[in-house]
């Protein structure tokens, strides 16, 4: 094997991939990342049995072949070599690296021994704008449970069905929806769990270039630009979450969300431990009151001028939960939906389409 590329573009794959390559004592392979030069292209890969990334170089490719090395020793000494020429060669098990002014020998180990990631049919895929899968994923992503003891609900819900692509998460104490418009109906509906962690893998890697979204029974794919990432997906029912957002509430109110924001961090200093509790007081109509309260620490409130229609309410919830939804919303003015004290409140964006964020309260 033997092939020559710019650094720019070797750094920029070896980044993509390597980060999938993970320490991994019992099977060491996965530490490594594999090579693939053929005519006409240069071929980055890794997995770790979960997920599969490849990323296609542009260079010169001399003598095919197929070899693999520990790969954040590989992008950690490719991110070191200045911005030119890189020349690598296959001796035996040595892979030798030469760019102007250095040259280094690395050991690795032969493809065969390096799994092979499953190629998805690309039969029913979607188009859908790089920029907008990226908002989405962020939108939703932070609300799915953080532990592994339901293994549905630590995924990210991805439904296909007509002309729309809904994200949904949720770790049972809050909800985070988002939903996208597709350019035209999907050829087939589906409707997958994937693990939160491959999303994260798309949103560090993905720009705003379109992206092929397939989504089959047993693996996702997502290609972009000159990448393709496969993820298994998480077996098991997601929870039928449209039961719990109510089809009505008492008030309404708009309020900036950064003077939101802001309260309810002042409130939370002053929350009961372990409770993260601050309650939301309003009259329905000019006026919320975030407060908080705790019998060693103080109390605190803060007035917001809001505005609102409907009813006087009061409500509490974990502040924590708050400012995470509050965090995701794209828009300086949010809009809040509540209504009694032992019914979820829901977020939104006020003139962003398709999104919305549901926490259920606490109760005292």
């Amino acid at each position: 094997m033997k092939f020559s590329c710019t650094q720019e573009n070797l750094n920029r794959g070896l980044s993509i991939v390597s980060h999938v390559a993970t320490r991994n004592v019992s099977l060491p392979i996965l530490n490594n990342v594999l090579i693939q030069a053929e005519p006409g292209s240069i071929k980055l890969s890794a997995t770790n049995l979960e997920i599969g990334v490849r990323c296609l170089l542009r260079g010169k490719v001399e003598r095919a072949g197929r070899f693999t090395v520990n790969g954040k020793l590989f992008a950690d000494y490719v991110a070191l070599l200045p911005k030119d020429r890189v020349d690598v060669s296959l001796d035996g098990t040595a892979l030798h690296v030469t760019s102007p002014g250095s040259k280094t020998t690395i050991r690795g180990a032969s493809a065969d021994e390096f799994p092979v990631i499953p190629e998805v049919k690309r039969d029913h895929s979607m188009k859908v704008p790089g920029a907008d899968v990226k908002a989405a994923i962020t939108r939703v992503i932070f609300a799915a449970a953080a532990d592994e003891a339901r293994p549905e609900i630590s995924g990210v819900l991805i439904q296909a069905r007509d002309k729309t692509l809904t994200l949904a998460a949720t770790d049972s104490y809050r909800l985070a929806e988002q939903r996208l418009d597709l350019p035209q109906a999907v050829g087939r509906e589906a409707k997958v769990i994937l693990p939160s962690r491959s999303l994260q893998e798309v949103l560090r890697t993905l720009g705003d270039e379109p992206v092929e979204l397939i989504l089959e029974e047993n693996q996702a794919l997502f290609a972009y630009d000159d990448v393709e990432l496969t993820t298994r997906l998480i077996e098991g029912r997601y929870p039928d979450y449209a039961e719990i957002i109510p089809a009505s509430h008492e008030t309404t109110l708009e309020v900036g969300r950064g003077e939101l924001i802001n309260a309810v961090k002042q409130a939370s200093l002053f929350c009961k431990h372990g409770v993260y509790d601050v309650t939301l007081e309003s009259d329905g109509e000019k006026k919320l009151v975030v407060r908080a309260a705790n019998t060693q620490a103080g109390e605190h409130e803060t007035e917001l001028t809001v505005k609102g229609t409907g009813g006087a309410t009061s409500i509490v919830f974990n502040y924590r939960y708050l400012l995470d939804g509050l965090g995701a919303m794209p828009t300086d003015t949010v809009v809040l939906e509540l209504g009694s004290s032992s019914s979820p409140g829901l977020l939104r964006s006020k003139g962003a389409r398709g999104g919305l964020y549901l926490i259920m309260p606490i109760r005292q």
